[in-house]
């Protein structure tokens, strides 16, 4: 994919010179944490905005991820407050069944990713609670229909 000349493609060619050093740990995070080396919502993304794509390659992962203190929050930890804080926002179901899936890839039980929602019920009120946990809910059932893809 090309915007104003440049190659914006992600991925298969991802060892372009043209990549800065923040894009290649944001894309080494990614895959690691979304357990794949093809994450297909950044891909998605990338069809409709190549800038965009780049921006949560380099940001949302190579800076939040990849150069955060990990003995501060841990992985384990930074999913809990990203979904919490996706489940407050609401409307982002997509991107809290994403960070569900990541959460548990990462070590965590079902059962604490949906505890952490039921915790900020108070906060963010029933529906954004019941939305959140209809998008855990795919998660795991998608996880029992192909097994490998979260444990349940």
């Amino acid at each position: 994919m090309s915007a104003g000349g440049r190659d914006t493609t992600l991925g298969d060619d991802d060892q372009r010179p043209e990549r800065s050093d923040r894009w290649h740990r944001g894309w080494e995070q990614l895959t690691r944490l979304n357990g794949t080396t093809d994450p297909k919502v950044v891909r998605r993304i990338e069809e409709l905005s190549p800038d965009l794509a780049r921006m949560i390659v380099e940001f949302g992962y190579g800076e939040a991820y990849a150069d955060r203190p990990m003995d501060v929050l841990d992985e384990q930890q930074r999913q809990l407050v990203t979904i919490g804080a996706l489940a407050a926002m609401g409307g982002c179901d997509d991107q809290l069944a994403v960070h569900a899936r990541v959460a548990i890839n990462a070590g965590l039980a079902p059962a604490q990713v949906i505890e952490a929602i039921l915790h900020a019920l108070p906060y963010i009120g029933f529906p954004r609670t019941i939305n959140a946990l209809e998008a855990v809910r795919r998660v795991l059932e998608r996880g029992r229909d192909r097994p490998g893809t979260a444990p349940t």
